[in-house]
Order: structure tokens, then sequence, then C-alpha cells
């Protein structure tokens, strides 16, 4: 029970840092530097995530 509740909020917050990179790419073109902040949080993220899956 306790795994599978590990798992499920690893991936809800892997599936807000998808949609924060997704959602910062489609604004990189404003002035502002949080679209930027947001591809990089999500890219950090996911590969992360993606790293400690493999092992």
């Amino acid at each position: 029970m306790k795994r599978r509740l590990h798992n499920t909020i690893l991936r809800s917050i892997t599936a807000l840092a998808a949609a924060a990179f997704v959602i910062g790419a489609m604004l990189l073109d404003s002035e502002s530097l949080i679209p930027a902040a947001m591809v990089m949080g999500g890219i950090v993220w996911l590969t992360l995530f993606y790293y400690a899956q493999e092992r």
C-alpha cells in the first residue's frame, strides 16, 4: 500500500512537470523569464525521474 501511494505521488508530480514543460515551451517567446524557469524545472525533474527509473 505504501509503495503504491509513493508511485502515485511520483507519477502525479511527473505529470505536473511535463505539463509545466509544455506550457513553458509554448510561452518561451514572452519577455518574462518565468516560462524559461518552467522549462528548465521540467527538464530537470523529468531527467532525474528518468534516471531514477533506469537504475
